[in-house]
């Protein structure tokens, strides 16, 4: 495992207040995985259909999106369940 990192992520201050709504243990989920992403290691992270520069990450019934910005740069645009992200209801 690799300390250093490969990749950049930018959280706004208005997504860091939409994490904090969350539980503790689903806080700890999204800030794990975006670690293991910024250190290169694989998560489940798919270029949105229609986007060159969209992205989502997948967390069990929640998503991450992020905007890549240049070639090791991200910004975190939304965290949401499925439902809201993809705007349907289960």
């Amino acid at each position: 495992m690799s300390l250093t990192k490969r990749f950049s992520v930018t959280i706004p201050q208005s997504i860091v207040k939409l994490i904090k709504k969350y539980p503790s243990f689903v806080q700890n989920k999204f800030r794990e995985v975006l670690e293991r992403f910024e250190h290169g290691e694989r998560v489940d992270i798919i270029k949105k259909q229609g986007s060159d520069s969209e992205y989502r990450i997948r967390i069990g019934r929640y998503r991450i999106i992020l905007i890549k910005t240049s070639a090791t740069d991200f910004y975190v645009s939304d965290i949401d369940s499925r439902e809201h992200i993809y705007g349907f209801l289960v």
